[in-house]
């Protein structure tokens, strides 16, 4: 499955929470998730300091990952159409990431998180999945 396959329910699904998991660890995850805010429009320093509050994760490698997916591939909105992500579902998945109010539109189609208190259940718990 590719980055492209991971997100293409974003755009699909009606509104409402998304849950993201991998068997394998929070890398993948992490990965999945800093595509999908670059999709939106979030900034890499936003990016990073939500995947920093991952125990053990480092924003500095979140840093170093988005810089060379921009480097090698000009960013996230070109790599996932490489993997088979068209425009309009790259635009679905934004759209629904900036409707469920976690982010502010600000200047140059960039977004800013929007602070909340978000409470997080125990593994096992997680209703409505």
């Amino acid at each position: 499955m590719t980055s492209a396959d991971c997100l293409r329910p974003a755009g699909r699904r009606p509104s409402g929470p998304l849950a993201v998991h991998c068997s394998a660890g929070r890398d993948r995850t992490g990965v999945l998730v800093a595509l999908a805010l670059s999709v939106a429009g979030v900034p890499p320093a936003s990016i990073a300091a939500d995947y920093a509050r991952t125990d053990g994760c480092s924003g500095d490698t979140m840093l170093r990952m988005l810089s060379h997916l921009d480097d090698r591939h000009g960013g996230a909105r070109t790599y996932l159409p490489a993997g088979g992500a068209t425009g309009a579902q790259l635009e679905r998945a934004r759209n629904r990431l900036l409707s469920q109010r976690f982010f502010t539109p600000i200047s140059n189609g960039t977004v800013m998180p929007v602070k909340r208190q978000i409470r997080t259940p125990r593994v096992g718990t997680i209703r409505g999945v």
